[in-house]
């Protein structure tokens, strides 16, 4: 629980600068826990200074390269990535937590940063020690392993359907009773030419509500709006086998997961459904949610993404966008929680969001967390 603070800079900015020299990009009160740092230039020989709980002598000093590379542990990869994984980018995804404060300065003028942080009061958090790191070695290398085989979820023997579905017509891929939770689900469809991902609808109805919660066309939805690109993140991916998802998905009293085919001619259709029954609905849970939107933009104004009311977890995006020059990719991403007047986030650039940099100087690619 808490509130994400995230501090993003374009160009060479800072919040002070300490006595002896040194340049503050970040400085807040806790209990809380840093949970990504971003950016796009990483000057040789820079030092990076994280200073917990008040103390005047750093916890942690190390060249800010050495951060990304994956050379020095705990910084190890695919946990952090450098701009040859990330194309362009920098980035480190290490929970680095606090009891009291942090503190995190540069020997150097930084340029292009983010660094977002998890406030959390009223929590006993142990504040993160270079001493402890060994403690947590073997939780770290599995997640960093989880981190680089990421696939489909494991499905019983014979869980495979296989269904051919005219035009204009449904097929219900799941459609249950009582409390669960859809644990995930795969899915593979002939063709798959770009006309056909966009023209098949997912949708997902959960108890019982008129106004199906997950909308979108299947190839929007597993980030192929122009047409099928490989790739396999933790939540979902398309892989020459087909598409998988592992987004939960919980219902109290029912759950309907459809495809409906809008194309002009019939498709055949491959899907399996991993499911459990749960006693009871959590009442601290909520419901999956997914909506496919086409915008045009206007220079000089804010395209929406999301407007949305009541309690919940905003977990991703997947943008398909054409323009005829890479300047598109300027526009920041900007969020407001809870009817804030000033934006919680407000970022450096589209690339630069999607943790990439230099309008993806390296060209496509796709990590656990992140892709482009």
């Amino acid at each position: 629980s808490g509130a994400t603070y995230p501090l993003a800079k374009d160009g060479a900015e800072f919040l002070y600068r300490e006595a002896n020299g040194e340049y503050v990009i970040f400085d807040a009160s806790g209990p809380g826990c840093l949970v990504r740092y971003w950016s796009a230039l990483v000057e040789e020989g820079t030092r990076i200074r994280f200073y917990f709980d008040g103390r005047s002598k750093p916890d942690v000093d190390m060249l800010l390269n050495d951060m990304f590379t994956g050379s020095t542990y705990p910084w190890i990869q695919p946990v952090v990535g450098d701009p040859e994984i990330s194309s362009g980018g920098n980035y480190s995804y290490l929970p680095m937590p606090y009891a009291k404060s942090c503190k995190v300065t540069l020997d150097r003028l930084p340029s292009f940063y983010h660094l977002e942080s998890i406030n959390l009061p009223g929590r006993k958090v142990k504040t993160f020690s270079l001493k402890d790191a060994e403690s947590f070695r073997e939780p770290l290398e599995r997640a960093a392993a989880r981190l680089r085989e990421c696939g489909p979820p494991e499905m019983e023997s014979g869980a495979v359907k296989k269904v051919r579905v005219e035009p204009g017509a449904s097929v219900a891929m799941a459609d249950l009773k009582g409390a669960g939770v859809i644990d995930g689900f795969t899915l593979r469809m002939t063709p798959e030419e770009p006309d056909v991902l966009r023209q098949v609808l997912l949708r997902g109805t959960w108890d019982g509500e008129e106004t199906p919660s997950v909308w979108s066309p299947v190839g929007d939805f597993f980030v192929s709006g122009y047409g099928k690109t490989e790739f396999r993140a933790l939540p979902l991916g398309s892989t020459p086998e087909g598409f998988y998802c592992r987004f939960p998905m919980p219902f109290a009293k029912s759950a309907k997961l459809e495809l409906l085919n809008e194309s002009g001619a019939p498709i055949e259709v491959e899907f399996a459904v991993a499911h459990r029954a749960l006693k009871s609905f959590p009442k601290n849970w909520g419901h999956f949610h997914a909506r496919w939107t086409r915008l045009e933009t206007r220079m000089g104004e804010y395209v929406e993404l999301l407007n949305t009311r009541g309690r919940g977890h905003y977990v991703g995006v997947s943008l398909n966008s054409q323009a005829f020059t890479p300047w598109m990719l300027e526009g920041d991403e900007v969020v407001w929680a809870d009817g804030e007047l000033t934006p919680s986030i407000h970022g450096t650039g589209t690339e630069d969001y999607f943790s990439g940099a230099w309008y993806f100087n390296r060209g496509q690619f796709g990590l656990a967390t992140h892709g482009a």
